[in-house]
């Protein structure tokens, strides 16, 4: 009877099992094969800075809510009164809240401020950090508070013992503890990087975040790069967790490699933060006239597909018009050309064009031209790259 009963609870856990990949699995593979295309992903200065932005936030909101938790955990382990009782309860509400809550929270928090100091912290890191840290410090909380009351009462008797001050008696405490510690730095980590409505009701589209990314790309049917932003998130999910694992991950390593990456974008004249890009002016080459009139009709003006980030002057003129889901790079429309381009090929701010256009030459580009002289275009190159437009200058 009981064997049989445990032959009818496997197969019910297959048949879940089987639901599960026919539901899920065989979609998604269906999904990547008919709109994953290699030839259509490219991981430019702009993923990069998105990803370490994402990262970094993800970091110090880990920190804050460590902070914020673990004074509230080591109290509550220790006390039995109605203090303790009060702030378990008052860390135990934010998860009977969704995000939302907390980022509506927040916002109006915002607004008040600014109401009576004119200070504004929307689209600003620091508000979005405390927002992570205060929905997820209870994480921190729970998980510390249970290790700490499981130390066997032997242990603190030893500590009691030893000439050391309390705070080192602590720490001896925590160490004891580091893998739940650990297990709770990685969970606020994940919630903090996969946050979606924080980030859009604070960030007000002036930052973006991985996923938020793929929010974009969904909603524009752009499913190669959705694919390549979740893989990203997967990436750096799998380095997370085998870093762990192992116990050498420490975010002063991870925080060195976010500020290399940045520096390497500095160092490119590309200044970049939070998902917003201003382009910072180089020195002009000798500019090279070209004649377009006479390879409009064979080029069809595809250098108006190029992308590039505009700079402060050019923002803030106020004539140039710039990507409101991608600050501060110039808008292009449906069909990949900048969204300034007239239906006969003519520029509509011509006279207020930026500095980029008016200093292009595309004599000697060998991305537009396989022979300048001859007029052979670099169809190949074009076809590859300037579907959905790359920020090349």
């Amino acid at each position: 009877m009981g064997k049989s009963l445990a032959r009818k609870i496997d197969f019910l856990k297959n048949e879940k099992r089987n639901v599960l990949i026919i539901l899920i699995v065989f979609p998604l593979l269906f999904f990547i094969v008919n709109n994953f295309s290699i030839s259509k992903i490219t991981i430019d200065k702009y993923d990069f800075s998105v990803l370490a932005f994402t990262i970094k936030q993800a970091l110090f909101s880990t920190l804050l809510a460590f902070l914020l938790g673990i004074l509230p955990a080591i109290y509550i382990s220790k006390n039995r009164n109605l203090l303790s009782k009060l702030l378990d309860s008052t860390f135990i509400i934010p998860f009977y809240f969704p995000s939302s809550a907390a980022a509506l929270v927040f916002s109006i928090m915002a607004l008040y401020i600014y109401e009576k100091t004119r200070i504004d912290l929307f689209g600003g890191v620091t508000i979005i950090i405390i927002a992570h840290a205060f929905y997820n410090s209870p994480i921190i909380v729970k998980y510390v508070s249970g290790a700490l009351k499981k130390i066997p009462q032997e242990i603190y008797e030893l500590l009691k013992l030893e000439d050391i001050s309390p705070f080192r008696k602590y720490l001896e405490l925590l160490k004891s503890i580091k893998t739940d510690i650990i297990r709770a730095l990685f969970l606020v980590f994940i919630f903090s990087f996969t946050s979606l409505s924080i980030i859009i009701a604070l960030g007000k589209g002036k930052i973006s975040t991985l996923e938020l990314e793929i929010i974009k790309t969904i909603e524009t049917f752009d499913f190669s790069n959705t694919i390549k932003f979740i893989l990203m998130q997967a990436f750096i999910f799998g380095i997370n967790d085998a870093l762990i694992e192992k116990g050498v991950l420490s975010s002063k390593f991870l925080y060195s490699k976010i500020e290399s990456v940045k520096k390497n974008m500095m160092d490119s004249n590309d200044v970049m933060d939070a998902g917003i890009a201003l382009r910072s002016d180089k020195a002009a080459a000798m500019f090279q006239p070209v004649n377009c009139a006479e390879r409009l009709h064979i080029c069809n003006a595809i250098c108006c597909k190029l992308v590039f980030p505009l700079n402060q002057e050019e923002v803030e003129g106020g004539h140039v018009k710039w990507d409101l889901g991608r600050p501060y790079y110039i808008r292009h429309k449906a069909d990949g050309f900048c969204c300034h381009r007239g239906e006969k090929g003519e520029c509509s701010i011509y006279s207020n064009r930026p500095k980029v256009c008016s200093t292009y030459s595309c004599q000697g580009d060998e991305r537009i031209w396989k022979d300048f002289d001859n007029m052979v275009i670099n169809q190949e190159w074009i076809d590859a790259n300037l579907d959905g437009g790359l920020p090349q200058e």
